[in-house]
């Protein structure tokens, strides 16, 4: 991917799947020019690149606030990422955690647009990063999640009738997580949900952790 097809005046910054989709593309774009990797300076098209990320970070932080707690949460999942692309440095931890633990509030408190597995996604990553701002409810309740999961898919088929939609994000957040707390054999556990699960995990391109 080049700089000439990341053209961000075509992005609709008040469209949340509009904007985490143009994230991904210059992640694609970055790491296509190893912006990750590369101490070397950058060339015409990296600075383009970094360009870009920096006006993304920007309008997102102007039209965030007017977003639901849903689309907040899933515009701000690439925040720190594209962040780390423009400027070379994380994102502000206190400005990431009040999205992400604004949605947390909102989902408690029934708000629809806040979807429970980009929160699950979301505070899932905090509490790997031993972000404590998330050792309190929001643990607890990534813990009850993964523990009503894994009873669904105990026997690697899930016991209940739901959308195919709920089913690939159990099974990836089953597959990306230690199970140690209820699995002896996690290793043969996740092998059940792959052998069981194989044509979903692969149309859906589910990443996923086998030996934690």
């Amino acid at each position: 991917m080049r700089e000439k097809d990341l053209d961000i005046r075509l992005v609709d910054f008040g469209n949340a799947e509009d904007v985490h989709n143009f994230a991904k593309r210059i992640f694609l774009a970055a790491n296509n020019l190893d912006l990750f990797v590369s101490r070397k300076c950058c060339t015409q098209e990296g600075i383009e690149v970094k360009a870009i990320a920096k006006e993304w970070i920007c309008r997102v932080e102007e039209t965030i606030d007017n977003m639901s707690a849903g689309d907040a949460l899933t515009v701000i999942s690439s925040f720190d990422i594209i962040h780390r692309i423009g400027y070379n440095i994380p994102a502000n931890q206190s400005y990431v955690d009040k999205y992400k633990l604004g949605a947390f509030e909102a989902y408690i408190r029934g708000d629809k647009s806040v979807d429970q597995y980009i929160l699950y996604d979301a505070i899932s990553e905090e509490i790997r990063r031993r972000n404590k701002a998330y050792f309190d409810r929001p643990l607890d309740w990534q813990s009850l999640c993964l523990d009503r999961w894994h009873k669904n898919f105990r026997t690697g088929k899930s016991a209940i009738l739901q959308s195919d939609y709920d089913t690939i994000h159990q099974i990836s957040a089953l597959l990306n997580a230690d199970l140690w707390a209820y699995e002896p054999d996690q290793e043969t556990f996740k092998s059940n949900l792959v052998t069981n699960h194989l044509c979903r995990i692969n149309e859906n391109e589910i990443p996923y952790t086998m030996y934690i």
